[in-house]
């Protein structure tokens, strides 16, 4: 467990919403939010109207340091990191698709869609671009 520094949000199968958190255990976790009521098996509700459950889902791992930024886009997720990497995630099995090491000179800070790529900032004081393929 850790501070949660950075969190993207989706539309997951069946009505559900996934909610992607990450900080500075150095991990990514997963969450299900899902009309309900029931506790049983990991499930926490919700005092909403109407009710809601959340779900514990996949624990993503490969960063070396804390995890500054999500974008969630279609089914992938980007994770960006103080170990100055980008990461990308199939968000369906939490496999890696890319590793783009070295991202920048310091650690990543945002990840923003712009045009037809992704923009990321970083602790080095630049802003690069990468296409949407990786």
């Amino acid at each position: 467990a850790g501070n949660v520094m950075a969190f993207a949000v989706a539309d997951g199968p069946e009505g559900r919403t996934d909610i992607w958190s990450a900080g500075n255990d150095f991990s990514i976790r997963c969450w299900h939010v899902e009309p309900g009521a029931g506790k049983s098996g990991g499930v926490v509700p919700l005092k909403t109207n109407p009710p809601l459950q959340v779900r514990r889902g996949a624990a993503l791992h490969w960063h070396g340091n804390s995890v500054r930024c999500l974008l969630r886009i279609g089914p992938s997720l980007w994770s960006g990191a103080d170990d100055r990497a980008i990461v990308l995630w199939k968000c369906m099995d939490g496999s890696r698709t890319e590793v783009i090491e070295n991202a920048h000179e310091g650690g990543v800070t945002n990840l923003v869609v712009a045009g037809r790529g992704v923009w990321s900032s970083g602790y080095d004081g630049r802003v690069k671009e990468w296409s949407l393929g990786g």
